[in-house]
């Protein structure tokens, strides 16, 4: 580099002629190029960084987008799976509730029949058959309750109104559930449970014409009583047919 002001020459990468001190023009203009080049390059990345920013963008979304679909058609395929499981087992548990049902009305087991259907917690038509057996059987079943509660007073010298009440309880509850199997039997609504309502029928007649001591014209007229129902809650209807059993029993 020769310098214009003194004609010294120098290096071309020095700033200044180190004779006069003059800068090299030529460095300078150089400098400013490659700073004016790395500005225009800076200038170029900033005005694509929006693109670059939103290419990334859309490319997590798609990555996302994904992920959430594939994400869903699991979601999909579980819900499908636990659902066939679901009705799988549902279907498999009430054929085996139903067989065991059965069984305990082939058996005469109306206490086991009580049992389970009394630990399912979920309804199904299938059950209906069983339910008409089950509360005949509890209706007679509270007779031997009533029974034990009379003798108790009975044998403790307690007054006839204490030994009345409790003998129209057992005539309730006996009458109960003659008419609960009878109905059950005459509606004929279900097949399979006659044999089982013919069963309960014949014990509450028996408890009440053998341990009680009605007569038949006695269970006519309380059968009266029960006109288009198959039950009754209310004892003191039975208060007179008790006081006539009473007399018997003493």
């Amino acid at each position: 580099m020769i310098c214009p002001y003194c004609g010294f020459e120098y290096a071309d990468d020095l700033l200044r002629c180190p004779h006069c001190g003059a800068e090299n023009v030529r460095e300078a203009r150089e400098q400013q190029q490659e700073t004016l080049d790395s500005l225009e390059e800076e200038r170029e990345d900033i005005r694509h960084e929006p693109e670059r920013i939103l290419k990334k963008t859309n490319r997590a979304a798609a990555r996302i987008g994904v992920r959430i679909f594939i994400g869903v058609v699991i979601a999909a395929l579980l819900i499908v799976a636990g659902s066939f499981i679901w009705r799988f087992w549902t279907r498999h548990t009430l054929t085996r509730n139903v067989e065991r049902l059965d069984a305990c009305l082939a058996e005469g087991d109306y206490e086991g029949l009580s049992v389970l259907l009394d630990r399912i917690d979920s309804y199904d038509s299938a059950y209906d058959p069983y339910y008409p057996v089950l509360y005949a059987y509890q209706d007679l079943s509270y007779v031997q309750d009533d029974l034990e509660w009379f003798r108790t007073d009975l044998e403790s010298g307690l007054e006839d109104t204490y030994l009345l009440q409790g003998l129209s309880f057992a005539l309730n509850d006996a009458m109960n559930a003659l008419m609960r199997a009878e109905s059950g039997i005459q509606d004929d609504l279900y097949l399979g449970n006659e044999d089982a309502l013919q069963d309960i029928y014949g014990q509450a007649r028996e408890l009440l014409t053998g341990t009680l001591k009605v007569t038949e014209e006695e269970i006519g007229q309380m059968a009266e009583l029960y006109e288009d129902q198959d039950s009754l809650y209310d004892e003191s209807l039975f208060l007179p047919y008790a006081s006539l059993i009473l007399e018997r029993l003493e």
